[in-house]
Order: structure tokens, then sequence, then C-alpha cells
């Protein structure tokens, strides 16, 4: 768990957007803000003290440092799983949170992204209480990151369960057939006494399939 919040830290939240911010010239970032954040939702910001990139997604920044998209997502409260669904239209821009790479499809949308995520980040901004906006800014991210790092942490251990419910069954296998199974990586395949070819393989749902191949 240090590690995952360490590495969100460092592409998402405080000295991620620091290094991000420090490429990019005020001149352009003061244009950004001007053309993606709406009309009247600076005033709030200016009043808690917060610059308007440490709320609102501006494309040089999220060019210059793709892993900050994380930063604008977990302030929104919105699950990697949800944000990055073909229902959300987001799909695109997945490998910019995770691999902190911009697809060629993805940079041609990014200043749109800005402009939903903006409409959003406003709408956030008018509803939290102006004399705490400044900490529930540095507190939000933290909860949503909470709930991912749970189900990461759970996710681990469902596949090292898995993994060890699919070598159980695979030495149940070889102690009946021995020699006669062939494995290769994570499938084993053995001939029955029917003379069909039967494979036992991880698959993502469910997690062990059985397939039995006829006409061998």
């Amino acid at each position: 768990m240090q590690e995952f919040l360490r590495q969100y830290r460092a592409k998402a939240l405080g000295s991620g957007l620091e290094s991000a911010v420090a490429g990019v010239h005020p001149s352009v970032l003061e244009r950004e803000v001007e053309h993606h954040v709406p009309v009247g939702a600076l005033a709030p910001l200016e009043a808690a003290g917060l610059r308007p990139e440490e709320v609102f997604a501006l494309p040089s920044v999220l060019r210059a440092a793709p892993g900050m998209l994380a930063r604008y997502r977990l302030l929104l409260g919105v699950s990697q799983k949800l944000f990055y669904s073909s229902r959300s239209g987001l799909s695109s821009f997945k490998s910019m949170e995770e691999r902190q790479v911009i697809s060629a499809k993805a940079n041609g949308m990014i200043d749109q992204l800005c402009d939903e995520l903006n409409l959003a980040l406003a709408d956030l901004v008018a509803a939290l209480p102006p004399e705490s906006l400044r900490l529930d800014v540095a507190s939000l991210p933290f909860l949503t990151l909470g709930v991912q790092a749970d189900g990461a942490w759970r996710g681990q251990i469902g596949r090292s369960a898995t993994a060890a419910v699919f070598e159980a069954m695979v030495a149940v296998v070889a102690e009946r057939v021995g020699d006669a199974m062939i494995r290769d990586g994570s499938a084993v395949t053995v001939v029955n006494s029917a003379g069909r070819r039967v494979t036992m393989a991880f698959a993502p749902d469910p997690d062990v399939v059985i397939r039995e191949t006829v006409g061998i």
C-alpha cells in the first residue's frame, strides 16, 4: 500500500503537480485557464488560496504529465472502472494514468476532455463550503484513492487464491495421469479415456475453465 500511495503522490498529487506546472510557461497556463475554465469558477479558488491547475484540468499540464489526469478523476470521486469505461467514452485516456503515455487519438481530444472535466469540477467547487475548500481539495482525492487501493489489495488476494486453487487442481490431475499431462504456462492438457483433448486453464471469468476438444 505504501508503494501504491507513493506512485500516486508522484504522478498526480503534490510533487507531481508541481513538476508538471514547472515545465509550462505562465502565459500558456493563463491562456488555457481563460479558455477552459468556466466563467466564475475561479473566484472561490482565489479566496481559498488555490491555483487553477490544482483543481481544473489544463491541456498543457496533462501533456507535460499525463498521469495528472488521475488527480482530476480522484477529485471527482470516480473510480477507474467507471471513468475509463467504453460507456463513458474515455477509455482512450486510460494509458495516461496507468503508463503516462498519450496515444495519438487521446492527444487530439485533450482540449475537449479538459472542457468536460472542468464543467464537472466547477460544480464540485460550487458545492463545497468556501471556508474548507482548500482542505477539501487536498483531502477528496485520498477518499477515492483509498477505495481504489482497497480494491487493488483485494484483487491481489483473489489472484493469489486463484493461483493456489489452480495449482491444487493441477496436482490432482498430475497424480492421476502423470506424464500424460502437458503443461503450457497457465494451462494443462490431457487426453481422456474417450480420446478427447481436455484443457484446463486460467481465464478472466470464471477464473478456471475446462474445455474438451472433440474430433482429434
